[in-house]
């Protein structure tokens, strides 16, 4: 029953704010353009602010390809609001969105630690532990490992799944994005996943009817909405003791 609530709660939260975040920018919101000059000038703009927009994935995706530092900057920017409950505070979101870009950085070139997908798994399920998630809540190397392989496949998320260069490791950024599919999924991927989202993106955007969570504020998910929970119930500094072992445990 109280798995069923959670569950209920969830994903009236999630489709609510979906719909929101696909709505046409109301009075007094700024104008596509403007949004974009903000991009451009290195200032982060929410998912579901931007112009054109298309999927929280697809989008990440595209900054997930930027090679100079600004651009890594902003890649990471977008990875820690997902990540992140908003409850630490815009403050603590930029200083883990740097700790990210410069292990990001250093592993694109070579001299920094590429994340294992066993340690990607190792770190979720500690996480789940730390909020008290039931033991249903865990995940599987072997899931992980085929979602990364099947992205070569589809093909799909070719920036920010990076299988073909590094095997069963992954660069940072990509670790933590695998952390908020599995937050948002169980600990479990949908295997139509990718076809999903290859499928919404191949349609013309008048006729798309499939979109994928624009925020951290999205519940989908009863990990991510007993995190969620977990934030609420502690302070700031409990909440931020719990990324810094996350974010130490990934070597960033």
């Amino acid at each position: 029953m109280y798995r069923s609530r959670i569950l209920a709660l969830a994903l009236f939260a999630a489709a609510f704010i979906t719909r929101s975040a696909l709505c046409p920018p109301a009075a007094g919101q700024q104008s596509p353009s403007a949004l974009s000059n903000k991009q451009a000038q290195g200032k982060w703009v929410p998912f579901s602010d931007r112009r054109p927009y298309t999927s929280v994935d697809d989008m990440l995706d595209k900054d997930a390809g930027a090679s100079d530092s600004a651009g890594i900057e902003y890649y990471s920017e977008d990875l820690a609001h997902m990540l992140l409950p908003e409850k630490v505070g815009d403050d603590y979101v930029h200083v883990f969105a740097n700790r990210l870009a410069r292990a990001e950085q250093a592993a694109r070139e070579g001299k920094g630690k590429l994340v294992s997908e066993t340690e990607v798994v190792n770190v979720f399920d500690d996480l789940m532990k730390e909020i008290n998630a039931p033991l249903s809540m865990r995940a599987d190397v072997k899931s992980v490992h085929a979602f990364r392989q099947h992205a070569l496949a589809v093909p799909a998320l070719p920036a920010l799944i990076s299988t073909s260069r590094n095997g069963e490791n992954c660069l940072p950024g990509e670790a933590i994005y695998l952390l908020r599919l599995l937050l948002l999924n169980d600990g479990r991927i949908p295997g139509g996943f990718l076809e999903g989202m290859a499928t919404y993106l191949r349609a013309p955007e008048q006729g798309r009817s499939y979109a994928l969570p624009a925020s951290r504020s999205e519940l989908s998910g009863v990990p991510d909405f007993l995190l969620w929970q977990y934030s609420s119930a502690h302070s700031d500094r409990q909440t931020a003791k719990l990324f810094n072992h996350l974010a130490k445990d990934l070597g960033l």
